[in-house]
């Protein structure tokens, strides 16, 4: 019997795919087996993504409608706890949604999005008809 945990990323990522493709394990339970103990990788991306987008605020211990991420990362169980699983289920859409399968493409990706928008910003200051014109054709708002 071979050892699981000797396996290299390249021989599970294979054996994972082989048995997704066979019909023995289906998608739903990859991603739930990445929500029960998600990689170091799939941790970082998570707390990637609350840093950039988590617009709550944090440690306002008493206050109403506050993120309890930062706070959650206190207990050596972290990623079992309810922030941090809504965290990782949005991580997973957001990955299926723009297609991105590590954090080498989703920095690629933010790359390009961050060097659009300073692209964006620059014509808003330098051509503000022309930046008007593509908001409209676009149907953006400010």
């Amino acid at each position: 019997m071979i050892s699981i945990d000797k396996l290299s990323g390249d021989a599970a990522r294979l054996i994972l795919k082989s048995l997704v493709e066979s019909g023995q394990v289906d998608e739903e339970c990859v991603t739930n087996s990445i929500k029960l103990e998600p990689s170091a990788d799939f941790k970082r991306l998570t707390d990637t993504l609350h840093t950039l987008f988590c617009r709550r605020p944090h440690r306002l211990v008493g206050e109403d409608n506050y993120c309890t991420y930062l706070e959650e990362d206190q207990v050596q169980d972290c990623w079992s706890l309810p922030a941090h699983q809504l965290c990782l289920n949005l991580t997973i859409k957001f990955m299926e949604e723009y297609k991105i399968a590590n954090e080498i493409e989703f920095t690629m990706l933010y790359g390009k999005a961050k060097h659009t928008q300073e692209i964006l910003n620059k014509l808003r200051v330098d051509e503000p008809r022309a930046y008007d014109l593509l908001k409209k054709m676009n149907g953006w708002e400010d």
